[in-house]
Order: C-alpha cells, then sequence, then structure tokens
C-alpha cells in the first residue's frame, strides 16, 4: 500500500535535508521554494516567490502541480527516496520547474 502524504505551506529549515526547488531554464533558473522529508505523513512546502515578478502567480501554481505530481499522484511507495533519485534523471531537465536535493549542513 503506498503512503499516503499531503503537502503543507509552512517554513522549512534550510539547514534541515531538503530539496529545492527553481523556476526557468536550467542554468538560468532561481530559486522559487524548498520542500522538507515528510513527517507524519506531510510535507512542508515554503513558496520563496519574490511578490513582485509579473508571473509569481503563474510560477506557485506550477510549483504546487509539480511538488503534487511528483510526490502524490506519481504513487510512489517511498516519495522521498523517489524524488531523490528523479532529480538526477534527464527528466528533471525539462520544463521550468527543476528539483535539486540539499543535505543537511548540521
Amino acid at each position: 500500500m503506498r503512503p499516503i502524504l499531503t503537502v503543507s505551506e509552512g517554513l522549512v529549515d534550510e539547514k534541515d535535508e531538503h530539496i529545492v526547488i527553481t523556476y526557468g531554464s536550467v542554468g538560468d533558473d532561481e530559486l522559487v521554494a524548498r520542500i522538507s522529508p515528510p513527517t507524519n505523513g506531510v510535507l512542508t512546502l515554503q513558496l520563496l516567490i519574490d511578490e513582485s515578478r509579473t508571473d509569481a502567480e503563474e510560477v506557485a501554481l506550477e510549483v504546487r502541480r509539480r511538488v503534487n505530481w511528483l510526490f502524490i499522484e506519481l504513487g510512489e511507495r517511498r516519495p522521498w527516496n523517489y524524488a531523490q533519485y528523479h532529480i538526477n534523471t534527464g527528466s528533471n531537465l525539462y520544463g521550468d520547474v527543476h528539483f535539486g536535493f540539499v543535505p543537511s549542513s548540521r
């Protein structure tokens, strides 16, 4: 049975293990969000989008959509582990939303 996860928006400690989410063309993308590993079935998503962007709403929507796809819709047994695998695949280069893993610095 696959785990049931939900996504809640909140703060992610950048010193703890997390996944960064960037937006834009690879090499010219910018940090727009962080997501923490699941705790009690909940992933915490912190949006870091500059509200002065004319496309801020569109970027937030696309980030939420991709997070939902990667962690929930795919239905992987170990979604956090799968996300780390996905980061190193060519498919992470396509589109405007890209994921990167950050280990704990503690």
